[in-house]
């Protein structure tokens, strides 16, 4: 049972504000919780976004739920790794798909959806989304793996091909751009100067070590103390290689980032920032593709094979109202599903 901290409370009873009962309670929180919640803001075509990193355990509604609350109550539209209600992950024709999956690759007919349903990213953002809907503020959900069962079991499966699709599919003048031309790249976005014909010609000389680099750039990506802490940054940025990154959890970075930027387009006028609420490990990378959109751009149709798996995909879903007064329910009701 997660334990919730009620936003509207002023005063305990020692006469202390609610912020310095939360401030006390949050100094009380596990390290892993306090190490993973981390805030960050920018912007994406003129919008503001504020970036709420969390490790997305129930635990950490526990010392940050009223603050999640706030940030979601001020927001034109909330972006969340993952919303299991709104996008109707759980549904019984998602579980029906994902049995007839797991038969036809061997898995039999156990149905792992159970499972799935009570893990605590399900828990937390389940929790989270009914934030949402009691603000009245819609959610939008773009991470290729929280759209479909079958999709997320896909992408896993297409996991272990990936060393293969990185020393053959990107030996090629794309993967030459990931080794020279990023680093050019990534420069010349920000002074707005274009990518040198040398530049690339670089880029293509090195085309034969792409895969090499790119897999190294993955066990960097895997170290203990580097990116498989659940509260460190890891990914794009933290990543000494990380121009040469390429895996599932690089992919779906580099698919929020551009829903980042349709949302940023679409929700321009609308009153608010938009929120992004993610495992802290993405927000870093997330910020970065945002701000290099050329980067970003050019590793989207790098990632092209992991598109058959997990489709890139934005879904905007609005809290909908049904009868009135007492007898009134409040649900999700699906907007739209885009590709991106």
């Amino acid at each position: 049972m997660v334990e919730r901290i009620n936003p509207k409370r002023t005063q305990d009873r020692g006469g202390k504000t609610s912020q310095e009962v939360q401030s006390r309670q949050r100094s009380e929180a596990p390290a892993y919780i306090r190490n993973g919640w981390n805030t960050d803001s920018f912007e994406v075509k003129g919008k503001k976004i504020d970036f709420q990193g969390v490790i997305h355990d129930p635990m950490t509604l526990n010392y940050y739920g009223a603050e999640l609350e706030r940030m979601i109550g001020k927001a034109s539209i909330v972006l969340l790794e993952a919303a299991p209600t709104s996008s109707r992950l759980f549904s019984d024709d998602s579980i029906a798909a994902y049995r007839e999956w797991m038969k036809s690759h061997g898995g039999g007919d156990q149905l792992l959806s159970e499972d799935i349903r009570n893990q605590p990213g399900v828990i937390f953002f389940k929790v989270v989304e009914e934030m949402a809907l009691r603000a009245n503020v819609p959610v939008a959900c773009a991470d290729p793996v929280s759209h479909d069962l079958v999709e997320n079991a896909t992408l896993e499966a297409l996991g272990e091909k990936i060393p293969d699709i990185k020393l053959f599919g990107l030996a090629g003048a794309g993967a030459a751009l990931l080794l020279s031309g990023l680093g050019e790249l990534s420069s010349s976005e920000s002074t707005g100067s274009r990518i040198t014909r040398r530049g690339f010609l670089g880029g293509t000389v090195a085309a034969g070590i792409a895969g090499a680099a790119s897999l190294k750039a993955d066990q960097f990506d895997r170290h203990p103390t580097l990116g498989s802490g659940l509260a460190s940054p890891g990914g794009r940025v933290a990543n000494p290689l990380g121009a040469a990154l390429y895996n599932q959890t690089d992919y779906r970075d580099v698919v929020t980032a551009a829903a980042l930027q349709r949302l940023a387009e679409r929700f321009s006028s609308k009153q608010g920032n938009i929120v992004v609420i993610y495992g802290n490990r993405h927000r870093l990378p997330i910020r970065h593709y945002s701000e290099h959109p050329q980067e970003r751009d050019i590793k989207f149709q790098l990632y092209r094979p992991l598109w058959l798996a997990a489709k890139p995909e934005l879904t905007i879903s609005e809290p909908h109202t049904e009868g009135k007064g007492r007898g009134s329910r409040s649900s999700w009701k699906q907007v739209s599903r885009e590709h991106l």
